[in-house]
């Protein structure tokens, strides 16, 4: 070594400099590697530290080692033993920027590939869509964002154990409750959040489906007793963590973890996006199994359908029995309760109203200013035709949770009641922007637009839904909003995708029955198969077969226990009545319409119209015209109510155009008649219609005829080439 070379000059020549540079970034790497395994094989918290510990304790001895030997090609000496004149430095030198190099290389490789898989976005890429049928497509762009808006993600389950998942489904959930009592804050709701678990989908696309700013995600892992869970908040346009922290505690109590955690979560939100006043938190237990059981309820509730609620009314039960002071599940079993007639459930209208009572009393009694409790009331309330109190409850609810998707949904359907239908329709567009992947709120709403003639939102709304969540259930609400428009050609298009999901659904086959009945496509009636006791008669009926219709339908109700189904009830009725029997079709109609008169709406529920027709019919043919005109009367009353409502359907003009027909203004009725055929509707038979029997002769209602008969062969030929069938009907496949 030179006397006069300066400490940098001697550091560079030892290559000290470029093993410090080639050892940090050899560090790095094989921290980010360790991290990876750790994961992988759970391994405790500390260990990853002690790893780390030791990778920044070697940087000293690295040093050390540079400026001490020097590598000769006789191997390695003492730097002061080395010659200057014989050193190789300068070639080893080389070799470390090689080195240098290929570590920058792989560290540019490897944060890459955590970029592009989302490594740091569990989230992300963990809940799914129950049943999907191909890739989902999720929009591109996301303009129109609240800053103050949020989805959290569910947390993704990194044990091994996958009894974990409701726990880290839980932290997600109790995230997601506190965050949306938050005022000003808009929150994405559970089903929609949680309709991308174990999905690999980017932050970015996630957002501009849910149209939020900001996401939470996280990771729990558990190993023994100890607990890992990592959260982070992530700017969604520009990937920018806002915030992100790691909790390392000891499993004592699952719930006390889960309220400090959701606590540091809230503050660093309210003061990242400048909010404040979060309410308090619901009720809770401190029973796991309660809470797993609670949570598994509550998510049977979201799918609805009589076995999906009968399901979660058994585990609410369970958690209730487990800890009888868990308000929030007496609420949700008070509401599964209460949904469940509405899907031909066990008990009716009435009964569920007495089970609830006692349930709701308890909720309240336990938690009188939760959310939870209070929806539940005002659900109760309007169950039981007390609209005003029920809006007046879910007034509350809102002031103390806006983002409450059900408490939206339920007060949008109560609005509608007492004649509020602008707030009704704005309480469902306000609850879709909070759940736009779920399936109720955004059904409910495609709906309304639907009766008030929105047709094209109404396809919109849902098929943004179907786009990124296919499944049976969207793909069913989409085909019912095309049946009801009289687009049965495109319905049995989205039935047929429906079908190659579940083939053996009942509900789909229904679906395509209904299709094959109302365009008298009796061959591909014939060819499903489907559980329905009815299926005979129906499809005798299809073939005009009236007096043996009526035999069938008389062993039918003669072998059902007491209280036939109303629908076994109508359609022996029906069938009497066409095969020319009118008194003994008010036989079978008298106690369908008993059970629901008391008010011009119920009268008119369900499959209403064709009811009240006939049943007008069956009175003038049975010489009962006074009773006739009462019916008529009736009828008149609720269309009324349903044109103030803003209905503008094909179903809402077809029963205009049937009243105008019975009230004798014939001119009126083919009028509105002909505006329903040139919308392209095609249900039932249209010489079926008791209504315009007495017009079958004009010259008018023939051409009318012709023309309605001429787009439904039009469907029937696309539907054909849908099945792959010749022009003839004949199969090139099996159905």
């Amino acid at each position: 070594m030179t006397e006069n070379a300066g400490w940098w000059d001697e550091l560079k020549r030892r290559n000290v400099v470029r093993v410090g540079i080639a050892y940090a970034v050899m560090g790095w790497i094989a921290a980010q590697a360790a991290q990876i395994l750790f994961e992988v094989f759970e391994a405790p918290a500390w260990v990853a530290k002690v790893v780390v510990s030791l990778i920044v304790l070697g940087f000293p001895f690295a040093i050390f080692f540079a400026w001490a030997f020097e590598l000769t090609p006789q191997g390695l000496k003492r730097t002061y033993e080395v010659d200057a004149d014989e050193s190789i430095t300068h070639n080893t030198g080389r070799k470390v920027d090689f080195v240098i190099i290929v570590a920058l290389a792989v560290a540019v490789i490897f944060l890459g590939w955590d970029k592009l898989s989302n490594r740091n976005q569990p989230a992300a890429t963990a809940a799914t869509a129950q049943i999907t049928d191909g890739a989902p497509v999720l929009p591109a762009g996301g303009g129109g964002k609240d800053p103050a808006s949020i989805a959290v993600l569910p947390f993704v389950n990194m044990s091994a154990d996958p009894e974990q998942e409701f726990f880290s489904d839980g932290i997600s959930e109790e995230l997601l409750n506190l965050l949306a009592r938050i005022p000003n804050l808009k929150v994405a709701a559970r089903t929609s959040s949680f309709a991308f678990k174990g999905r690999n989908e980017n932050i970015s696309a996630i957002a501009d489906t849910l149209k939020v700013a900001k996401v939470l995600e996280g990771s729990v892992r558990k190993a023994g007793t100890k607990l890992r869970i990592t959260a982070q908040l992530i700017e969604a346009d520009t990937g920018y963590h806002l915030w992100s922290d790691t909790f390392d505690r000891e499993l004592d109590d699952v719930f006390a973890i889960q309220d400090e955690i959701a606590a540091a979560i809230v503050t660093a939100l309210e003061q990242t996006l400048g909010l404040r006043g979060a309410a308090p938190a619901t009720a809770r237990t401190s029973n796991l199994e309660a809470y797993n059981a609670y949570l598994e309820g509550r998510q049977l509730m979201e799918q609805r359908g009589q076995g999906p609620l009968e399901a979660a009314q058994v585990m609410l039960e369970k958690a209730v029995a487990l800890d009888p002071e868990f308000a929030p599940a007496y609420s949700s079993l008070a509401e599964a309760v209460l949904l469940l007639p509405g899907y031909r459930g066990a008990f009716s209208n009435r009964e569920a109203i007495e089970r609830a009572q006692p349930l709701v009393e308890r909720a309240l009694e336990l938690a009188p200013d939760s959310a939870d409790s209070l929806v539940a009331q005002a659900f109760l309330l309007e169950q039981d035709q007390r609209p005003e109190e029920a809006i007046a409850v879910y007034d509350q609810v809102l002031e103390l949770n806006p983002n409450m998707v059900r408490a939206l949904m339920w007060r949008a359907s109560t609005l509608g009641e007492v004649g509020r239908y602008e707030e009704q329709l704005e309480s469902l567009r306000r609850a879709v922007m909070l759940d736009p992947l779920g399936y109720v709120p955004v059904q409910n709403t495609a709906v309304q637009l639907q009766v008030r003639g929105e047709f094209d939102e109404a396809v919109a709304t849902i098929e943004k839904l179907v786009r990124v969540r296919p499944s049976v259930t969207s793909y069913a609400g989409l085909a019912s909003i095309l049946s009801a428009q009289g687009k049965k050609d495109r319905a049995h298009e989205i039935w047929l995708k429906a079908r190659d999901i579940a083939p053996d659904n009942q509900g789909i086959i229904l679906g395509l029955k209904w299709i094959y009945s109302d365009l008298d496509m009796l061959e591909q009636f014939r060819q499903l198969e489907s559980a329905s006791p009815l299926d005979e008669v129906w499809l005798v009926m299809l073939e005009r077969r009236w007096p043996e219709a009526a035999q069938i339908m008389e062993q039918l109700v003669a072998n059902e226990p007491p209280g036939v189904p109303s629908l076994v009830r109508n359609i022996a009725a029906n069938s009497q009545l066409f095969a020319g029997n009118p008194q003994r079709a008010l036989e079978h109609f008298q106690p369908v319409v008993n059970s629901t008169t008391g008010t011009v709406g119920p009268l008119f529920a369900t499959e209403a119209d064709p009811l009240v027709t006939s049943v007008i019919a069956a009175r003038r043919l049975a010489g009962d015209g006074k009773g006739a005109q009462e019916l008529i009367g009736l009828l008149r009353s609720y269309h009324d109510e349903t044109v103030a409502a803003g209905h503008a359907d094909p179903e809402t003009l077809l029963r205009e155009a049937q009243l105008l027909t019975l009230e004798g203004q014939t001119e009126a009725s083919m009028a509105r008649l002909r505006e329903v055929v040139d919308m392209g509707w095609t249900g039932g038979d249209l010489l079926l219609y008791w209504s315009f029997m007495p017009l079958h002769n004009d010259p008018e209602f023939q051409q009318i005829h012709a023309d309605w008969e001429r787009e439904r062969e039009r469907q029937r030929q696309a539907i054909r080439e849908q099945l792959g069938l010749s022009s003839s009907g004949r199969s090139r496949q099996i159905l």
